[in-house]
């Protein structure tokens, strides 16, 4: 995976990133974003796009979930 530095502060992203939009919380099940996170994980995906707006909050709390 390739990573790119954010700002001046030395944070790094993945290149590629996961979005949760129509997606988390909503169109599939937590098990089934958990396998796709850990997935991504597993392949250095450290930049996921979520929003308190996305699907109610859903995506956030589908997220939250698996990261906690």
């Amino acid at each position: 995976m390739k990573y790119r530095q954010l700002g001046k502060y030395g944070i790094k992203l993945s290149e590629i990133g996961i979005g949760s939009w129509l997606t988390y919380g909503m169109s599939i099940s937590d098990k089934t974003a958990s396998n796709c996170i850990k997935t991504a994980i597993e392949h250095g995906i450290i930049f996921f796009d979520t929003s308190d707006i996305y699907n109610k909050g859903g995506a956030e709390i589908s997220l939250g979930k698996i990261f906690f």
